[in-house]
């Protein structure tokens, strides 16, 4: 997120007065929290809570009052239209940040791809390299260890997890449900055969052959303790990026996503 209090090279203290609301959030979203997560809260604590001189905070609180953000009844808080735009500004950061950090996943899809900024917000970005290649397929591995149950889209199936799906579905400890793209499907029956076949006896396995697709993996992921939405991406050499997140609205919209998948799917027989 922007650091909004900072005596770096270009301070809070010398920043000219903001023309829009959303620039006045940018530059005292730090003054806000510290309002919002304290017990109690006066011009001097803030003062000495946040790194900055006390006129600072004076003209933040001034500021922040005439937008009607905060009010001061001896100690200062924030309005509800207050606490409102911060959790608006906080979410819009959060989801920047995330499509920041997953620049490598976003570059593998065209711009009309169906996404949904929830996907990277406050989530996990792993991305193989030029040293180490394998490092999203081995997080997405470590993923499946724990995984209970899988339900979503596949773009591609990577041979290196199949064999650890085929244990842990013989095993008992995994149930998962599958859209395949009609090439990719076709590559694993040829290349997995008897590996499908079984899985399939197992009742733990359900394949779809998919009519819409995506350009990208994406699933929702159960383990004993959570539930993630996942998304893989790939370029021409394979497996770029691993992003998964735990919160509430991504899994909802992977649900989502993929339900609309698997309805227009044909189930392939047991």
């Amino acid at each position: 997120m922007w650091k909004t209090f900072s005596r770096n090279a270009t301070s809070v203290e010398t920043m000219p007065a903001p023309d829009s609301l959303f620039q006045l959030l940018a530059q005292r979203a730090d003054l806000m929290r510290a309002v919002r997560d304290a017990t109690t809260t006066t011009k001097p604590e803030l003062a000495d809570t946040l790194p900055v001189s006390r006129s600072t905070v004076d003209r933040a609180v001034r500021e922040l009052e005439a937008h009607t953000l905060l009010e001061r009844a001896g100690q200062v808080s924030l309005t509800l239209k207050g606490r409102l735009a911060l959790r608006s500004y906080e979410s819009f950061a959060a989801d920047i940040d995330g499509l920041d950090a997953a620049d490598a996943a976003l570059a593998t899809v065209p711009a009309d791809a169906r996404m949904d900024t929830v996907l990277f917000r406050d989530a996990t970005v792993v991305n193989a390299t030029s040293v180490a290649p394998q490092r999203a397929t081995e997080a997405y591995r470590s993923l499946l260890a724990d995984a209970t149950r899988i339900e979503g889209y596949a773009s591609a199936v990577l041979d290196s997890v199949v064999s650890t799906l085929r244990e842990r579905i013989r095993a008992g400890e995994l149930q998962v449900s599958l859209v395949l793209h009609p090439d990719v499907l076709d590559a694993l029956v040829a290349t997995h055969g008897d590996s499908v076949t079984d899985a399939l006896r197992t009742d733990a396995l359900t394949l779809r052959e998919a009519t819409t697709t995506l350009p990208y993996s994406l699933f929702t992921l159960d383990t004993t303790s959570t539930t993630y939405a996942c998304g893989l991406f790939y370029d021409d050499t394979g497996h770029t990026s691993l992003v998964h997140t735990d919160d509430a609205q991504a899994v909802a919209w992977a649900d989502r996503v993929t339900a609309d998948l698997r309805a227009d799917a044909t189930t392939l027989p047991r």
